[in-house]
């Protein structure tokens, strides 16, 4: 979860600071009027506004409405910063701006800099979270300039946090977590410990994102238990539990993940926070994708999408994009995965293209102009001692006009610098952008040569096949037929090598279907199979028909165990044929003769599982991984010496995925081997 969900948890404690802040450096003359009571409702809903900002927002314009004219004027400041924050709360941003510039305009016309620093702090806040960071940054360093003059460790603080969240959203986590730093240590200063959750939060955001999973975990747990010791509410500890449930997430504990991000989500939408809302159903997204609800995650990604959308959440919707992006990588979609990195780039390049970094710099002129203002300021000294010097006025003039001549030189000097500064700056960001382009074509590239690798590799296995696995038997069956034309074997004798040629010709059939079936879905791969409803005993009768002469020549007992009446699986009818036959054919080859073969049939409410279990050689556990990893896929010899093509595991893997199932494989050494199959229930 990106740091950017925690902008405005800094608030409800920054206008808290704000009034002590206020009423320490401020004497505001209060008119004679009783308003101790209006005095301690606006405290009172400064640090309920974070948890029930709508039940707030209807009390403080109530209270608005019937106090405004007698009101001291920092308190009706207050007021309608209570009123703008309910509305931020909420993501309502132009309400909310609204009441921070009418609050605003009160702290101009008292002259209260220190409310009006904080105030500045909030606006920047907001523009924050909708992505203005130059007006953020604006607003920043206006609370910085007075902050710093009055020597105020918290203000600066909050304002560093707020610069932290910019270089977040700008994805330079070292700089952004260097600030965070700094900002801890200024709050470590005032001996307040308000404001440490909000900032460990952001912290372990930023740790998460630079990898540091274990140092994330540890601050997510100190926001957590810093909220409990000092009450901070129940929207700062919800962000503190998506901080957990992040940490979890990209520690693969999936399970805890999900437990800590809806329980925040439980106190989101009690607030009726929108951005809140956002992050936490994102977190939950990815929970549901680890544990396998690829669909469920998807939905709640979709939705979180059209909410920022529908808000305008900038940040937020480039957080969304980029996991919506991993999970199409990692489902190996790469057309989507490339369209949500157009998108990801186009919000970048606005984000890069806003003014921010000229802000920044603008600061850092103003602060040059004001040490060369104090340079000039003694230097106007000097010159007046000069002129007090009637025997060195005349060298004085002239040092003056030569440093006026040198000051022109330089600034010169420094404008066509400075011209070369940009052009080369514009010809790095196009060269950096020529690269990426070049990434992106070699990536593709690489991916087009391992296709190609991959369809040799399946052509010269297919060359091999034939010539091998299919030419012998064809060269037997011709060898006896010639002794048999050439009359070198007596009638009696004819019949037994009838049935040889026979086997030979059924193996060789046999093989020939396999070989081809698995061609044709080399060559189909990437079409979607015809899914109906598959009768698994009919299916399996089918199945067991082309290979009941395997069973009978090794005198093998095939029973079925099927629930009554027969389960319908949701797939395709020739590619459920074509697995049971290659389960049982197997089955069959590694089976010790008379022995027995079980076809189990179980179902649930969602799935139907299928399993073929025989008595047989069995197989190792690193033999069972490399089957299930398809990383093997040779040919080995039955009980009795059968040979295969290798083609009929390749084809029940694929044909496996085609239909949305799984296999299962349990085998031992000299025991057996248990091969189940699972697939979606038809409805």
């Amino acid at each position: 979860m990106t740091t950017s969900i925690l902008k405005y948890r800094l608030r409800s404690i920054l206008l808290g600071l704000a009034m002590v802040c206020t009423f320490v450096s401020n004497a505001v003359v209060v008119p004679p009027i009783d308003t101790a009571e209006v005095s301690d409702q606006i405290w009172d809903m400064y640090w309920f506004v974070r948890d029930r900002p709508d039940s707030v927002r209807t009390v403080a314009r109530e209270l608005l409405a019937q106090t405004k004219q007698e009101l001291p004027k920092d308190e009706l400041g207050y007021l309608y910063e209570v009123i703008g924050d309910s509305y931020y709360m909420v993501s309502r941003y132009d309400s909310a701006l609204h009441y921070f510039f009418l609050a605003r305009e009160v702290y101009e016309s008292i002259d209260d800099s220190v409310s009006l620093a904080y105030n500045s702090n909030y606006i920047g806040t907001l523009y924050n979270e909708i992505g203005m960071y130059d007006r953020a940054a604006r607003q920043y360093i206006l609370a910085k300039n007075i902050f710093t003059k009055s020597k105020n460790y918290w203000g600066l603080s909050t304002v560093n946090y707020g610069l932290s969240l910019i270089h977040t959203e700008l994805e330079e986590y070292k700089k952004a977590a260097a600030i965070c730093d700094e900002a801890i240590a200024q709050t470590l200063l005032t001996n307040d410990s308000m404001g440490l959750p909000s900032l460990y939060m952001h912290l372990s955001n930023i740790r998460v994102e630079l990898g540091e999973l274990d140092t994330a975990l540890i601050l997510a747990k100190l926001a957590i238990e810093y909220n409990l010791k000092y009450e901070t509410g129940e929207s700062e500890r919800s962000f503190a539990l998506a901080a957990m449930a992040d940490v979890y997430n990209a520690q693969g504990k999936y399970q805890l993940a999900m437990a800590y991000a809806d329980s925040a989500m439980v106190l989101a939408e009690r607030i009726g926070d929108v951005l809140a809302t956002v992050y936490f159903q994102t977190a939950r997204a990815i929970s549901y994708y680890g544990q396998g609800e690829s669909e469920r995650a998807w939905r709640l990604l979709q939705e979180s999408a059209g909410l920022c959308r529908e808000y305008g959440l900038v940040g937020a919707k480039r957080y969304v994009f980029r996991r919506m992006e991993r999970l199409a990588r990692s489902e190996e979609d790469w057309k989507l995965a490339l369209t949500y990195s157009d998108s990801i780039k186009a919000m970048s390049d606005n984000v890069l293209n806003d003014n921010f970094d000229i802000v920044m710099l603008e600061e850092d002129l103003k602060m040059e102009r004001e040490r060369a203002a104090k340079l000039s300021h003694q230097q106007a000294i000097q010159d007046l001692t000069l002129e007090r010097n009637t025997a060195l006025l005349m060298l004085s003039i002239a040092l003056a006009l030569a440093a006026a001549i040198a000051l022109y030189i330089q600034w010169k000097s420094g404008q066509r610098r400075n011209k070369l500064n940009e052009a080369l700056a514009i010809r790095n960001s196009e060269i950096i952008q020529k690269n990426k382009e070049l990434d992106v074509q070699k990536q593709f590239l690489e991916y087009n040569q391992k296709l190609l690798e991959r369809s040799n590799l399946d052509k010269d296995k297919l060359l091999a096949l034939i010539s091998h696995d299919l030419r012998s038997p064809l060269a037997q069956v011709k060898s006896v037929t010639e002794l048999i034309l050439e009359g070198e074997i007596r009638e009696n004798e004819q019949r037994a090598f009838f049935e040889k040629i026979n086997e030979s010709v059924d193996k060789s059939l046999g093989n020939l279907t396999e070989v081809l079936v698995w061609a044709r879905a080399q060559m189909d791969k990437g079409i979607t199979s015809s899914k109906g409803s598959v009768n698994v005993r009919e299916s399996f009768q089918n199945a067991y028909n082309l290979v009941e002469e395997q069973y009978n020549r090794k005198k093998i007992e095939c029973r079925m165990i099927c629930p009554e009446p027969p389960p319908l699986i949701l797939g395709d009818k020739s590619h459920m044929g074509t697995i049971f036959r290659n389960l049982l054919s197997n089955a069959a080859k590694f089976s010790n003769r008379e022995s027995e073969v079980i076809f189990e049939v179980k179902q649930d409410s969602d799935f139907v599982y299928c399993s073929v279990e025989d008595h047989g050689v069995g197989m190792s556990t690193g033999r069972v991984d490399q089957i299930l990893q398809e990383q093997v896929f040779d040919s080995t010899r039955g009980t009795e010496r059968e040979t295969g093509t290798g083609t009929g595991i390749q084809l029940v893997m694929e044909f496996i995925r085609l239909n949305d199932g799984k296999i299962f494989m349990e085998s031992e050494i000299g025991v057996g081997t248990k091969v189940t199959v699972q697939f979606p229930k038809a409805k």
